[in-house]
């Protein structure tokens, strides 16, 4: 079979106001957090290639203790797709008609309305659909991820505990959003946590340093290593001789990522007290500090025995993808440029 050439659009729809000159004023995207409308007839939708799609943006969430779905989806069809659905936040529209010849794949924001992402993908029949999927799911879901969480920062950075941030950034050095509700709060040498909501359900940030010695540090394994190390440190239990471990029977995930032209290490996995019954889901992200010669690390994680963790991690996601160094110089490479002054 002829290999098949994909064309990848990105169309950035900004909303702007210059001299002389009115563009128009788009709504606010409606729905929920991490909802995606799928825009797909009842003849794709119903087949083997519609059960792809369902997997793809229904798959298990990793590192969160119990099944939750990447995304929350509902679907309608063609036929449907009405004008008071269209400002939803998150659209991917499945076009299959035998009038393409080759499939593309275009993304679009804000669209219909505000900080919304529109995904069109266009085919020429289910079969050429499926493959598409396989070898593009991965860029469809990390737009669409993306968004979610620039949509977080964009909210949260209206409710900024400005005091907070500056206490941070004097203490560690580093610049980052943290939202107003997290008022409970532990500074000690090289170590800082912050705690919002809660015993029933709650969210965590802690950053703290260690020495820089090689970049043979960034491993899994001494990654966890040190993790473990400071949080026996800085973040005893309840009980007597107890304190918070990374639970190492079901791996933790590891992953090198570039975060504004620096390199990171992202650890993300669950959390236990040892000595106590308290856990959940983790992440982190650590990097350099050449300047000071310290490893940099940011954490979230979350304690809501009963409730659903995906959201409340997302959020924490978001806090620290803004974590920085004040000398750092590269430009956020965001989605909604339109949001940007």
């Amino acid at each position: 079979m002829k290999k098949l050439s994909f064309i990848l659009t990105t169309a950035l729809l900004l909303t702007m106001f210059s001299c002389g000159k009115r563009s128009r004023v788009l709504p606010e995207s409606s729905g929920k957090a991490n909802e995606v409308l799928l825009v797909v007839d009842d003849a794709i939708w119903k087949s083997v290639v519609g059960d792809s799609i369902k997997a793809m943006f229904t798959q298990e969430v990793a590192g969160i203790p119990w099944i939750e779905p990447l995304f929350d989806i509902s679907r309608v069809g063609h036929d449907g797709f009405s004008d008071m659905l269209k400002p939803a936040r998150n659209i991917v529209e499945f076009d299959v008609s035998g009038n393409y010849s080759a499939p593309k794949i275009t993304f679009t924001t804000e669209l219909f309305s505000r900080m919304q992402v529109y995904i069109k993908i266009q085919v020429p029949n289910g079969e050429v659909l499926k493959q598409v999927l396989k070898s593009d799911g991965n860029k469809i879901l990390s737009f669409i991820y993306k968004a979610e969480k620039e949509r977080i920062v964009n909210t949260y950075t209206k409710f900024a505990g400005q005091n907070m941030m500056k206490k941070v950034q004097d203490s560690a050095g580093i610049k980052m959003l943290i939202p107003e509700q997290f008022t409970r709060t532990k500074f000690a040498k090289n170590f800082i946590w912050l705690g919002a909501g809660n015993f029933d359900a709650s969210q965590y940030l802690v950053i703290y340093s260690t020495p820089y010695t090689s970049a043979g540090i960034f491993t899994k394994e001494n990654m966890i290593a040190m993790r473990d190390s400071v949080m026996k440190t800085n973040m005893p239990g309840e009980n007597d001789g107890s304190y918070m471990s990374t639970v190492v029977v079901y791996s933790p995930e590891f992953k090198e990522v570039t975060v504004r032209g620096k390199y990171c290490a992202e650890l993300r996995g669950l959390w236990e007290t040892k000595g106590d019954m308290m856990g959940g889901p983790f992440v982190s992200r650590s990097f350099v500090d050449e300047v000071t010669q310290r490893v940099i690390t940011v954490e979230g994680f979350v304690y809501a025995p009963q409730l659903d963790k995906r959201n409340m991690m997302r959020q924490l996601e978001a806090y620290i993808s803004t974590a920085k160094l004040p000398a750092d110089t590269i430009a956020d490479d965001s989605i909604f440029m339109a949001k940007e002054n």
